[in-house]
């Protein structure tokens, strides 16, 4: 059999090799940052994106809804394969009196297939001026599975 070109099959023109693999930690011995509620994938650091670690360099838990939440939240509206998908801010250029009326409606936008499928309940959306040129989008919601508050905290860097 051939491969690419005049390489043979299993090899590249590149030379030989394998790709590089990587073990993923088993996530049902996942703990959440609570250190009670196993968590059932990564949890993710809103701030740097990075997955979390706790003190014992042991990946932390968290929910998928809650990863589902953050992943909305933090896309750029139309940066992602799905074109409808992610947090559409294009209508808040300048912090003035209604910047929490266009917010929250953004957030509902964005929330929106995980409300309306009933994994969700939106509870409220709050903003906060962060440092200069950063607004902090805070997002409390309800996982509907357990009835678990949780809040999401999304910088958003102008």
């Amino acid at each position: 059999m051939s491969g690419f070109g005049n390489s043979a099959f299993g090899t590249s023109v590149f030379g030989y090799g394998t790709s590089m693999v990587t073990t993923i930690p088993k996530t049902t011995f996942l703990i959440q940052a609570d250190n009670k509620t196993p968590g059932n994938d990564l949890a993710i650091d809103p701030i740097t994106g990075d997955y979390i670690l706790n003190g014992q360099d042991q990946f932390v838990g968290a929910s998928e809804i809650a990863n589902d939440v953050y992943y909305a939240l933090a896309t750029k509206f139309g940066s992602g394969i799905l074109p409808q998908f992610g947090l559409n801010l294009s209508s808040v250029t300048l912090i003035t009196s209604n910047i929490q009326i266009k917010v929250n409606a953004a957030v509902k936008s964005a929330l929106s297939n995980l409300i309306s499928s009933s994994l969700i309940s939106l509870n409220s959306v709050s903003i906060q001026l962060g440092n200069i040129g950063v607004l902090n989008i805070q997002v409390s919601w309800t996982d509907t599975s357990n009835n678990i508050i949780q809040t999401t905290t999304i910088p958003i860097i102008a």
